[in-house]
């Protein structure tokens, strides 16, 4: 990797890297339908949220899921499964010391609108990050590259000073496509993970604090 330019900021996907879905999420929306069906199901409506990351609305795509399926429970309860986030306060604890050492830090995730205005409602994502850069906002969702450059444009930072985090292979390769720096992050590793993947990496020129 060329880290000849230093990094000046850094990228974060939410899921599994700063926050998690609560336990037994899956069990709670599979069981809307048969016990038999939930697979099925549960990969139906996860299916319809894919159309919707960005742009459109999630709460009506999921209740024609609902009825195709002929569930009666109101969509708002349904939805309480994308309610339960859990943010990991260590991360953003280690995400506000790299700020105080003059890294942006921004937030960089596939969300539809529902869980956006869930996670922009959370304190710890408006006073934790520089900015939030949300699919379902930009127009744009991972991996496509065109995400990547929306991002670019708006940070006003070349690429190769940015530094992205994310736990899916597909989207790391397509930020080190256009010349972001970028590392697969474990799944749900925590601040653990975190040091060990800044190691390599050393500040821009003018900004004084290092990442590791």
């Amino acid at each position: 990797m060329d880290q000849a330019a230093g990094i000046s900021a850094i990228l974060f996907d939410a899921d599994g890297v700063v926050q998690r879905a609560r336990p037994g999420w899956r069990a709670q929306l599979g069981s809307c339908v048969a016990p038999e069906a939930a697979e099925t199901f549960i990969a139906e409506v996860f299916a319809a949220e894919l159309t919707v990351l960005a742009g459109g609305d999630f709460p009506s795509t999921l209740q024609r899921v609902l009825d195709r399926w002929q569930v009666d429970r109101p969509v708002r309860e349904v939805l309480k499964v994308w309610d339960a986030v859990i943010v990991d306060s260590r991360m953003i604890t280690a995400i506000q010391r790299l700020r105080r050492g003059r890294i942006r830090c921004y937030l960089a995730t596939n969300q539809q609108n529902f869980r956006r205005g869930v996670m922009h409602a959370l304190p710890w994502y408006d006073d934790g990050f520089d900015d939030q850069f949300y699919s379902c906002e930009l127009g744009l969702a991972k991996p496509d590259r065109a995400y990547f450059s929306e991002i670019l444009r708006r940070i006003d930072t070349p690429a190769e000073q940015v530094l992205f985090l994310d736990d899916n292979k597909i989207n790391v390769d397509a930020a080190r496509s256009i010349g972001i720096q970028a590392e697969l992050f474990p799944r749900d590793a925590g601040v653990a993970a975190l040091a060990p993947l800044l190691s390599g990496y050393r500040p821009a020129a003018g900004i004084g604090a290092g990442v590791a």
